[in-house]
């Protein structure tokens, strides 16, 4: 799916993923391939974005990106999450 964090001034991260670990309101949510549609509010913690296609490659088995962040929405839906985030 692809992946973008973005802020106000810049995006933080752009790219295919494989799953995203967001921080919500609610609890942490996973979000892999075709996920149902939604909009999730987010809470401080880390978003946590990896990538399964770097196996036997130098990164290690997951390749892991990890986006702290204050807070923010996470928009879901057509294979995409899009996160407008406070950092």
């Amino acid at each position: 799916m692809k992946v973008e964090i973005l802020t106000i001034f810049k995006s933080l991260f752009s790219a295919q993923a494989d799953e995203a670990i967001l921080p919500g309101e609610d609890g942490e949510i996973s979000v892999w391939d075709l996920h149902q549609p939604c909009l999730y509010s987010l809470r401080a913690g880390k978003i946590i974005i990896r990538d399964r296609s770097k196996v036997g490659q130098a990164e290690g088995p997951n390749k892991s990106n990890s986006i702290p962040i204050k807070r923010g929405l996470a928009i879901i839906g057509e294979n995409k999450l899009t996160a407008m985030v406070e950092i």
